[in-house]
Formats: structure tokens, sequence, C-alpha cells
């Protein structure tokens, strides 16, 4: 365990003397801040963390550099700073860098709310839930993803309260999805929002779509849409090819994914790059995985080392399995 004396020690052993010789004004301050913090008890609590948040990112990860003269010097300094900042806090930095709280907290109320259906506590939750949205409520909402749960606030809460409001803007964030509109497509009928791993904003717009519909807001027309977009991704339109994992004998077998590619154990008990590099098939069979699919042009080659088209994640599911059950929920058969 990553303990508060461990944080002590590697704080002491790399921001003081540096933070402030390379006079970086946003991590000094931030630095100093930490720094005098450290000196009380110490409790990893929301806004300690924060900080430490805050003055690694700026580091490690945006390394603004004052000069471009002084350009070899500080990065050998951010180098050796990074390779000491403990793991745990280098991996949620990379791979959690969301853009907003704010989403995520009216997102867990409006949940809180349908499990206190009939309480008091009800309409304290489904307040704070609107209270976290406001802000925003209106702004424009790229995709539905990790990154902006707007779309699913704006359904649960449309589903417990009528108001317009929120089916407002479901229909307009859907609708920007719709062929025609702002979201371009391929020429396969994919709607296509981004090369890295498109898949998931195509299904999970799919998703709210079906869940739109099944509040009775343009059911057929939503309907349509989502069944287009997983029959894509299944291979079932003409032209086309599967995108999840063990489908059927054209889908993906060298998926983006760790265990996957792995020798079994009774073959060879190591895994390493040169697994990852090998030209063979994925040795285990990730079954029902979907991939992060093909460019704007419908090109998809399955290669293990390409993240961007053959990456797997939990947030590539999701919705592509809501979808997948929202579509039997109104007896559509892929």
């Amino acid at each position: 365990m990553f303990t508060g004396a461990d944080l002590r020690r590697w704080m002491s052993r790399t921001l003081p003397g540096r933070v402030m010789s390379w006079g970086l004004e946003p991590v000094r301050v931030e630095g100093l801040m930490l720094w005098e913090r450290l000196r009380q008890p110490l409790l990893l609590d929301q806004s300690y963390l924060k900080h430490l948040t805050q003055i690694t990112a700026i580091i490690c990860l945006t390394m603004p550099l004052p000069s471009i003269n002084s350009l070899r010097v500080m990065k050998i300094h951010i180098i050796q700073l990074c390779q000491r900042v403990p793991n745990f806090i280098r991996v949620s930095l990379l791979m959690a860098r969301s853009s907003s709280w704010e989403d995520e907290m009216a997102h867990a109320a409006a949940w809180l709310a349908l499990a206190h259906q009939g309480t008091t506590e009800e309409t304290t939750y489904l307040t704070e839930s609107q209270n976290y949205l406001k802000d925003d409520f209106e702004q424009y909402m790229w995709a539905l993803g990790w990154n902006d749960k707007r779309g699913l606030v704006n359904f649960l809460l449309y589903h417990q309260l009528q108001d317009s409001r929120f089916s407002g803007n479901l229909e307009t964030f859907i609708g920007r999805w719709l062929p025609g509109n702002d979201v371009p497509y391929t020429p396969l009928g994919l709607a296509f929002r981004l090369e890295w791993g498109n898949n998931r904003y195509a299904a999970n717009a799919a998703f709210l779509s079906l869940l739109a519909a099944s509040e009775g807001i343009n059911e057929q027309a939503y309907r349509d849409f989502a069944k287009s977009q997983i029959d894509y991704m299944l291979g079932l339109v003409d032209g086309g090819r599967s995108y999840v994992v063990g489908f059927d004998s054209e889908s993906p077998k060298r998926a983006h994914h760790r265990a996957a590619s792995c020798p079994l154990p009774e073959d060879d008990a190591t895994c390493n790059w040169a697994d990852y590099h090998d030209d063979v098939d994925n040795p285990n069979t990730l079954y029902g995985a979907l991939v992060g699919g093909p460019d704007a042009n419908d090109l998809y080659i399955d290669e293990r080392t390409d993240f961007t088209k053959n990456g797997v994640s939990c947030d590539y599911n999701a919705g592509f399995t809501g979808a997948l059950a929202g579509l039997l929920h109104f007896g559509e058969r892929s």
C-alpha cells in the first residue's frame, strides 16, 4: 500500500528543490501548497488528491517549458521526476483524464433518485442531479462516452420527471447522429465520430437512441438508426464484416488485448513483447469483445498493434451490449 509516509518521502526527494529552481509558476505554486500541507497530519482526502493530481499532471503530462533553450535540461529533469511518481498515480492520470466531474455527479444522483422512488430522498437526488447538470444543460454534447455522460443523465431525468427540457436535449443529441446531419457516415453506413475506437461512439449513440425510443421519443426513427449501427458492427450489411470477436469466421482474431495475445500456460509460461508483435492470431479468443472499428472509408486491418482500430475496452462493449438488449426489447432481430 502507498501510505502517507511514502508520499512524504517521494515529495521530499523530488519536488521542493527542483520545482523552485525551474521557475514554473503554476508548478511552483501548487508544489508549495502541497509541500506546506505535508507538514501536517496526512489525510488522503479529495482536496489533497486534487492537488497531487494537478501538480503531477502539470509536470509529467503537459511538460510546460519556459523557453526552447532549456528544453534539453528541462526534459531530463522531468523524466527523472516522472520516473519517481508512483505507478498508480501515473496510470490514473493517463487513463482517466476526464474533462469534468459534474456529469458523473449528475449521473449518480439521477440513479440514486431512481433507487429512492417514493421517498423524500427521491426529490433531493433529482434536485441535485439537475443542479449538477444546469451549468452546461444545453451545451453541445459531442458523444456519449466515459468522458461525457450527459446523454444518459438527460434520459434518466426525463424518465423520472417527463420534463420536455430533457427530451428536447435527447432529440438534439441523437438527431445529430441520424443520416444527413452533423455526424458523417462511412460508405457502408457506420456513423463516424472519431478514428480511435469509433465503434464505441456509434454503439453508445445507438444505445441512447433505444432508451429514448422506449419513452416514445421518435421511436421508429431511433430504432432504425440503432439497428443500422449494430448490424454494421455484426457484419450484417452488404460488403461489411463483423467487429465482434468470436462472432463468426471473419471476426477479428488479433484484438489488442494482453491476455488474449499471451500463449497458453501449458505452451509457454512467459508472455512478452515478442508475443505482442508475433504475426499470428491470438491464442485465446476474447469472445464478445467489440474492437475499435474501421476508418472513415470502412478500411480495417486486423492488426494487434493497431490499438485505434483493434483495441478493446469495457466502455466499447457497454453501449453495444445495451443496444443489443434494446433491440431485443423491441423485438428486432439482426
